[in-house]
């Protein structure tokens, strides 16, 4: 389970895991939790974060990661995944550029980036040195891009959601039912992305 390539992989597993062994997901989680601690390399002492670090989204950064180990996923996500979804500027540079090269070498992503600032070209590479492994269960890598497409989907949707709720709340009359029944529309989009693959696709194949 720790080896799962995406936190939504490894929930998935852990749901798997208790239901075979009858035991409650927090009970699995606390036990992974001290196993992960104890597999960690101990950090330097003294040793203060690099306040350079940047902070990027989770499920874009893995959706990354995912078309660099694993390009047999790339038509699916390429397919309900439009770069206009990412809010990460260095992430859809990178989307953009993984989309576009054609050899699947470092070197072939690091010069499509040749353009981009350097915090862009170190997640890339960042990206391309991850360790990541799928599990050997059939279809889990494929499995693992439609929960990734989805969440990206739901971020979106929920922004979105909330961005016309903040408008209804200034408007009146004609204007008002407009947006609230778009509002309504997006709960009920929002419901489906929530039940998994095969009734978010009945909005995403639209």
């Amino acid at each position: 389970i720790l080896r799962a390539p995406t936190a939504i992989q490894q929930d998935q597993l852990i749901k798997q895991a208790t239901a075979r062994l009858m035991i409650s997901e927090d009970t699995l989680r606390d036990d992974l939790k001290r196993a992960s601690l104890k597999s960690a390399p101990s950090s330097p002492k003294n040793s203060p974060s690099d306040p350079r670090a940047v902070s990027h989204p989770a499920d874009e950064v893995d959706t990354l990661k995912l078309l660099v180990h694993h390009p047999d996923c790339r038509e699916l996500i390429q397919e309900y995944l439009p770069s206009a979804l990412f809010t990460d500027s260095s992430c859809k540079t990178i989307y953009i550029a993984i989309l576009h090269k054609e050899s699947a070498s470092t070197d072939s992503l690091i010069s499509e980036l040749s353009g981009a600032d350097e915090e862009c070209v170190r997640l890339a590479a960042e990206i391309m040195a991850s360790d990541v492994k799928v599990t050997k269960i059939e279809d889990m890598h494929k499995m693992a891009a439609q929960d990734l497409i989805l969440s990206v989907w739901r971020k979106q949707l929920e922004q979105r959601r909330q961005s016309l709720e903040q408008q209804r709340e200034q408007a009146s009359g004609k204007l008002f039912s407009q947006l609230d029944f778009e509002i309504k529309q997006l709960v009920q989009d929002l419901k489906k992305f929530r039940q998994g693959w095969e009734q978010a696709r009945l909005i995403l194949d639209l």
